[in-house]
């Protein structure tokens, strides 16, 4: 009778161990249930064979007890399996290796922020980033460590999209890596959504003379280059003074796909605000700077860069050893705001020196100086860059759609695969249905930090009843001062 009980009371707990496990209920409650419940099984096999080990002797009673250890580590391992949550993966793709790691970081921490607010699950589903560096992409990728900061191994896209678990990929950063892992993602039907890629054909169907995939499951958080070309243009031109000679421009470009096609933007739009003048031409950067510069005639008043990591900051400097070009404008992409050239800014410079994000990014609104306290508590009072802010909206979005996506889904209890293939095919598109679906009058809400938006039909982002001034955020860049004239970065007002 008491084997009975004793056995009835193990299978109670252990059932109750396994619906406390499957409701998602208090973790440490359902651990010590079902401890309970091992030890219970053991004490029956005691209770029925009470004289199981008295009477053996020597090498059968180390068996036993090596059998009974062996059960109890096995009791163990089935509770960690039972009490793990299946795993929902978001990847994201960044140059974490190349010249632009100081860009990709802070967007992998926005990510990683986007994530903690959501503790690390939806549902019953627990939240794994997975980064990887995409600097070669066209060939290799490499799986990196959490942080962004360790190549763990290499692999391929396939890696990526061939995971059941991957319902999204946040990035990537570079046009010209959109260029390869768009085609791929809208073959796959795996969201990708970039906070910074900025080439107008990404989001068509053929880009560059690439066939982009006629099924759409790319998305930007992003505007394109011709409005943030158009936008920069429109503000250096309300500049100039009423009758005075226009400003001479020389455009630098560090030869990208980005940087190409951003300069050439911005050359366009040059043109149509100075019917008179000739369309800017493109120089590309050389490893000789100080000569390309002594090189340009008539020494231009503003000088555009158009590219991406370091080049910028080693071009500013080289200007500022000529005492002509000292003078002159500099302006750039927002990624010009990073790194070494705050130091050469800190201390002193020539010239008027801007800065343009292709997304609304405010720093004097709340919702970023909220996001910005809460990215310095994380990340050891670091500030964010705008990209920080647009890689957190994309999260946040992908993550909303996660969750509306999944609704009341209950995976299997445990277990590594719960999606097959096929399964997660079908998972993926409800994620982008999801994504489309965002702002859109329907149940699926997010008021982003940069604004709310909503994602176009072939995935651009809109950004509903702004104008395009205000689709994108200029900075300049004030020398030394002291209270709210302090130095440093401050968004410049534009209509």
């Amino acid at each position: 009778m008491a084997v009975l009980a004793t056995l009835l009371v193990t299978v109670a707990l252990l059932g109750c161990g396994l619906y406390a496990a499957y409701t998602d209920r208090d973790t440490v409650l359902t651990m010590v249930t079902f401890v309970m419940g091992f030890v219970g099984l053991l004490l029956t096999a005691v209770q029925t064979y009470p004289g199981i080990t008295r009477h053996l002797r020597g090498a059968r009673r180390q068996f036993v007890y090596a059998v009974i250890v062996i059960f109890m580590a096995a009791s163990a391992t089935a509770t960690s399996v039972i009490l793990q949550r299946p795993v929902i993966k978001v990847a994201v793709s960044l140059p974490f290796t190349g010249g632009d790691k100081q860009d990709a970081l802070p967007i992998l921490r926005a990510v990683r922020q986007a994530v903690r607010e959501e503790h690390g699950r939806i549902g019953n589903f627990d939240i794994q980033i997975v980064p990887f560096d995409d600097t070669n992409a066209e060939d290799r990728i490499q799986l990196m460590s959490s942080d962004g900061e360790t190549v763990q191994r290499t692999g391929s896209l396939d890696t990526i999209t061939g995971d059941a678990r991957v319902a999204g990929i946040i990035g990537p950063f570079k046009s010209g890596t959109a260029l390869v892992e768009v085609p791929q993602a809208n073959a796959s039907g795996i969201p990708l959504i970039s906070p910074s890629a900025t080439r107008d054909c990404l989001t068509a169907d053929r880009c560059d003379g690439k066939d982009m995939g006629t099924s759409k499951t790319f998305f930007r958080t992003c505007v394109a280059d011709r409005v943030r070309a158009k936008v920069l243009a429109d503000f250096f031109s309300a500049r100039e003074k009423p009758g005075a000679k226009s400003t001479e421009v020389a455009i630098l470009t560090d030869a990208s796909i980005f940087g190409d096609a951003f300069g050439g933007a911005f050359a366009d739009e040059w043109r149509v605000k100075h019917p008179t003048v000739d369309r800017p031409i493109l120089i590309p950067l050389t490893d000789d700077y100080d000569t390309l510069l002594k090189g340009l005639n008539p020494a231009p008043g503003l000088v555009l860069f158009a590219g991406t990591g370091p080049q910028g900051t080693a071009l500013y400097r080289t200007m500022q050893n000529d005492p002509v070009l000292r003078t002159a404008t500099f302006s750039g992409p927002a990624t010009i705001m990073n790194g070494a050239l705050n130091d050469i800014l800190a201390n002193g410079a020539g010239g008027e020196l801007y800065a343009i994000a292709p997304m609304p990014y405010d720093n004097t609104s709340k919702s970023i100086v909220d996001f910005e306290s809460a990215y310095g508590s994380m990340y050891g009072n670091q500030l964010p860059t705008p990209y920080s802010a647009s890689a957190y909206d994309a999260a946040r979005s992908l993550l909303i759609a996660i969750r509306e996506a999944v609704g009341s889904t209950r995976p299997p209890i445990s277990g590594w695969n719960w999606l097959s293939q096929g399964q997660a095919d079908a998972f993926r598109q409800k994620v982008v249905t999801k994504l489309r679906d965002l702002n859109r009058g329907t149940g699926v809400r997010y008021a982003g930090i940069t604004g709310t938006f909503n994602y176009a039909e072939n995935g651009d982002v809109s950004f509903a009843g702004v104008g395009e001034a205000k689709t994108v955020a200029i900075y300049r860049y004030h020398q030394r001062g002291t209270g709210a004239t302090a130095g440093g970065w401050r968004y410049e007002r534009f209509e």
